[in-house]
């Protein structure tokens, strides 16, 4: 039999030929803007450190006297107690989405809603045309004099689109600004930790003036964002945030590794000083399982700045299964006087032979509306290995009786683009499956030998069903950076990237548990056309485990049938069938091979 493979190019796919290269540690994160004048490290502060000097939890509606700059006229930030109630909140905008989770929501937030604002008149829900809406709001005057070192907070809870930032500005005289963004390490498309604690050292400009304004905003076309809680108060002496953190394997992180696949881990994080006081020392360390295994070179965070620390040296966990817990830890010289967020925690696994992007803590799913379609994530391997099957873990969502499988790809580094490695037959999916949401595993027809230092992506699909709004729905698990974990959809025949993490797992040597190249009670093998996609005609290779009247049909991605040859009576053996498809209009269908009851069935793309 001839090598089969499909080739996909995805124009946008970043991974170039040195996706294996070492470790680039990040930039400095852009949670406050490099505009910001640094506060004298010797000022001193009185004994009310932690003390609320200013405060609104919006109890009383839009507070008096503040302003509001919608620059768009559709999108003004508002007063509610209601979520979003754009086309993207979870129902289509038929009810409000989830509100924000602040100490006083019963009483009232701000939102300001693009979502809901970006009506059918300028594209919503078709998404055709939509449009950046610039909006704003401003506070009245603020008094800080007597307050030399000051910190803002703030609860929020927000979605974005399409990488915006989104803005903290402050004033003293409602002229010149200085800017800080607050959207963190947030990923597109995601929503924000319910409730989200901002704070942000604005001694520099806030510091013991008479004039303070506070404005809030950004231009967004989608998605919403709610604030709540805000209040300014005396700065802590010693207060460092770990503002974020990140560990990675060649730039992605891995929560299942699997013993053959174990390689160096980097740890990094962002941590900003909203004391008043310069932190020297200050580092990060990584605690692994209650040990100490590194830490950062010292530096000096001055007040009211943040810094990148990472750890020079590598860690590589040992090869005993079982949990591993990681713990970031940022520290000075000083007792910090807000202790509870220096730490922040992860936990992964060492393996036989599971080899996992997601963080097993469901948070989502991911699907399309009954249309054909494959979704799952991209895997460094490093070490050559033998794949022997994929899981994944059905949301309760899908449909009993749906059809479903699993493919691999690997990745060509230097052009983009996705080649057909290999599939496994398909599996339906049962009550129970869908019911108790079960991590199923589907072994593949033949062993796929992997290559260190390329890249692979296992994915689970769908052939679809037009009769039903889900037929297979995948639970997600944690974020992913774009590029990094992929849907193919079956009705435009298009890759893209999502950032929601597909529970879609390998499976190494020993993860199936048979010798996969007996696959009983087949009564034929059917090979994936060659080649595909096509636009002319296109060969299939068979091979009959048993002589019979063989039937073969290709039906479109609704059911219907488009094409039925009966091949009559054919012998045990290998044969091959020669399809011509340029009287079909280009798209996805699915050509079957049957005997009497049982039936093998694949798909098949045809391009013009």
């Amino acid at each position: 039999m001839k090598n089969i493979y499909l080739t996909f190019t995805l124009l946008t796919f970043l991974f170039t030929s040195n996706a294996q290269s070492s470790f680039n540690y990040p930039s400095e994160l852009e949670d406050e803007c490099s505009t910001i004048d640094k506060v004298n490290s010797n000022q001193s502060i009185d004994d009310k450190s932690g003390v609320t000097i200013w405060s609104e939890d919006f109890a009383n509606g839009f507070p008096a006297g503040w302003s509001i700059q919608d620059l768009s006229g559709i999108c003004p930030w508002v007063w509610s107690n209601d979520g979003s109630w754009g086309y993207f909140n979870s129902n289509s905008g038929a009810s409000a989405g989830t509100a924000i989770n602040s100490s006083t929501a019963a009483n009232g937030f701000l939102i300001c809603d693009p979502d809901s604002a970006n009506h059918v008149n300028y594209g919503q829900p078709s998404g055709s045309n939509y449009q950046y809406l610039e909006s704003y709001f401003t506070t009245s005057v603020i008094d800080l004099t007597g307050h030399p070192s000051v910190v803002l907070e703030f609860q929020q809870y927000f979605r974005f689109n399409n990488g915006i930032d989104m803005y903290v500005m402050v004033s003293n005289n409602n002229a010149t600004w200085t800017t800080y963004t607050v959207q963190g390490n947030n990923v597109n498309n995601t929503y924000s930790d319910n409730a989200d604690t901002v704070k942000i050292n604005i001694s520099a400009v806030a510091g013991n003036q008479p004039t303070v304004y506070i404005k809030i905003g950004w231009s967004a076309r989608v998605y919403c964002w709610m604030i709540d809680d805000m209040k300014i108060m005396e700065a802590e002496a010693n207060d460092l945030t770990l503002k974020s953190h990140y560990f990675e394997t060649l730039g992605l992180p891995y929560y299942k590794i699997p013993t053959s696949q174990i390689t160096d881990i980097y740890f990094s994080s962002s941590v900003i000083n909203n004391g008043a006081n310069d932190q020297t020392n200050s580092k990060l360390s990584i605690d692994v399982n209650s040990t100490v295994v590194g830490a950062s070179n010292p530096v000096t965070i001055n007040s009211g700045n943040s810094d990148s620390l990472y750890l020079s040296n590598a860690y590589a966990p040992p090869s005993t299964l079982g949990l591993y817990d990681l713990k970031w830890i940022a520290s000075s010289d000083s007792i910090d006087d807000t202790p509870s967020d220096n730490y922040a925690n992860e936990i992964i696994e060492v393996t036989d032979y599971t080899y996992a992007r997601d963080n097993d803590s469901p948070d989502g799913n991911r699907y399309n509306s009954g249309e054909p379609y494959e979704i799952g994530n991209y895997y460094d391997i490093i070490n050559n290995e033998t794949l022997e099957g994929i899981e994944f873990k059905v949301d309760d969502a899908s449909n009993p009786g749906s059809v479903v499988y699993a493919a691999v790809y690997s990745i060509d580094a230097a052009s983009g683009d996705f080649i057909w490695e290999g599939n496994t037959d398909d599996y339906i999916l049962t009550s129970s499956d869908v019911s108790n949401e079960s991590l199923i595993t589907l072994c593949l027809f033949n062993p796929i030998n992997l290559t260190g230092g390329k890249g692979y992506l296992p994915v689970v699909g769908s052939y679809g069903d037009a009769g039903a709004t889900n037929d297979l729905v995948v639970r997600t698990a944690g974020v992913s950076a774009p590029q990094t974990s992929f849907k193919y959809d079956g009705s435009d025949l298009t890759w893209y990237y999502t950032t929601k993490t597909p529970m879609v797992r390998m499976l190494l040597t020993g993860g199936c548990g048979w010798n996969i190249n007996e696959q009983p009670n087949l009564f034929a093998s059917l090979e994936q056309n060659q080649p595909n996609p096509f636009t002319e005609s296109t060969l299939i290779n068979i091979e009959l485990k048993q002589s019979g009247s063989v039937l073969f049909e290709v039906t479109d991605i609704s059911g219907k049938i488009v094409f039925s040859n009966d091949l009559g009576n054919l012998n045990l053996g290998p044969h091959q069938i020669e399809f011509e498809g340029a009287e079909f209009n280009a798209g996805i269908y699915f050509y079957s091979l049957s005997i009497g009851s049982e039936k093998i069935t694949k798909k098949m793309i045809i391009n013009h």
